[in-house]
């Protein structure tokens, strides 16, 4: 589509919006140029005129009637534009499911030139009675992973570097020296690949797991794996499945129902959740997923899960 064409389709939408969340109340032609900037933009009101009665041309070529009507019994000589009525019948609805991943999409983009667009999208759903879109999505960012340029650094310069890092499980993270390899981004997270000064043997990292800074410190002494990059495929094909407990509120969690079975029911502070049990394998890539479908999906085991989430809540809220 030429810039062109998905300009014009952008006015189209617009007026279509607009007629929508005016109802059987309608808007005037003034306000219609007031209201959509390429209108505005019209050299003379004769352009005007020419460019708007070609959009409702094209609008009900497409099925998308706009009649005129009174605005109101007391002003009899004031017209406004309204949507005939079951204009948008044969348009197509979204579930309340779909409109929730549209907004975790628009969310994605929230350090990207697109989020304007994004959310204005989101925004023009609402006029079709979607307000819970933009209220309840989760306030998710998706930054950019804080270790990345020391560690890759690192990797360039053949540095050894010492970061404080937290296994599953561990009670507190754990001081660790390392001669970085290499970085690969896998299963919707970073992982560093290297030498284990200390243990003398390769070791995998979650970046996501290291905390504090990471630091240079001496001249790598042990040369590169040339395989390092399988190291992780294996990791991945050895993973063992964990199993996890969710409590999901009536009407949500979905996704995570259809991996799952319910095995019960519990009632926390007045809300009624499913227990819904199902197998999973990797950990770190639930917790963003998680966190964003949170309070109406909780973790309830492991324990290791549970405190991940509530750390990476934690995080955002501070950030």
């Amino acid at each position: 589509m030429s810039a062109g064409a998905a300009h014009r389709t952008e006015r189209l939408m617009c007026l279509v919006f607009i007629l929508t969340a005016r109802g059987r109340r309608g808007i005037t032609r003034a306000e219609l140029k007031a209201a959509i900037e390429d209108y505005a933009a019209c050299p003379t009101d004769q352009a005007f005129e020419r460019m708007l009665e070609r959009d409702k041309r094209d609008l009900r070529d497409a099925g998308v009637a706009i009649d005129v009507v009174q605005r109101d019994a007391w002003h009899e000589d004031e017209h406004a534009y309204v949507l005939a009525q079951h204009a948008l019948a044969t348009l197509p609805t979204f579930t309340a499911s779909e409109l929730r991943v549209l907004a975790q999409a628009a969310e994605a983009w929230e350090r990207s030139t697109w989020r304007s667009q994004a959310t204005g999208a989101l925004h023009k759903l609402e006029v079709f009675g979607a307000e819970f879109v933009t209220d309840t999505r989760p306030r998710i960012s998706l930054r950019g992973d804080q270790h990345l340029p020391a560690l890759r650094s690192a990797i360039r310069t053949r540095q050894s570097v010492r970061f404080r890092y937290r296994r599953p499980g561990d009670a507190e993270a754990m001081l660790r020296h390392v001669e970085p390899w290499g970085l690969i981004h896998r299963e919707g997270g970073w992982y560093c690949v290297g030498h284990d000064v200390d243990r003398s043997a390769p070791r995998i990292f979650r970046t996501s797991r290291i905390s504090g800074d990471v630091e240079h410190a001496s001249p790598a002494s042990v040369g590169v794996d040339p395989a390092w990059s399988t190291l992780l495929d294996e990791y991945f094909h050895n993973l063992q499945p964990m199993q996890v407990q969710l409590l999901i509120a009536a009407d949500h969690g979905w996704v995570w129902r259809a991996q799952g079975t319910v095995a019960g029911s519990r009632t926390i502070a007045g809300q009624h959740y499913d227990v819904v049990e199902l197998s999973l394998t990797e950990r770190d890539g639930l917790v963003g997923a998680l966190a964003a479908s949170a309070p109406n999906v909780l973790v309830a085991e492991p324990a290791d899960l549970r405190h991940r989430v509530v750390e990476h809540l934690q995080e955002v809220t501070r950030g």
